[in-house]
């Protein structure tokens, strides 16, 4: 996989939990971005550098014990751009 590319995953989040998300995402700056793309279906979008897809797909895995994030659109690669 090239580098500088973002790998898009996008996740079903119950509403009261996205700007905990948002925070706890953040913190991996330069790695990944979370968006919010469907405010009323709570979907959000992980734009994540290419680089780091294994650092991320492992907080993703952990949040997904603590939170129920249900991967949507899993054939979309690119971003859906609402945010």
């Amino acid at each position: 996989m090239p580098t500088n590319t973002l790998i898009y995953r996008f996740f079903k989040v119950p509403q009261e939990s996205i700007n905990l998300l948002k925070g706890i995402f953040e913190c991996y700056e330069g790695m990944c971005i979370l968006s919010t793309v469907d405010r009323g279906h709570s979907i959000v979008q992980i734009s994540i550098a290419s680089d780091f897809i294994g650092d991320i797909e492992a907080v993703i895995a952990d949040m997904q014990t603590r939170i129920p994030m249900i991967a949507v659109y899993g054939d979309i690669a690119h971003s859906l751009g609402k945010f």
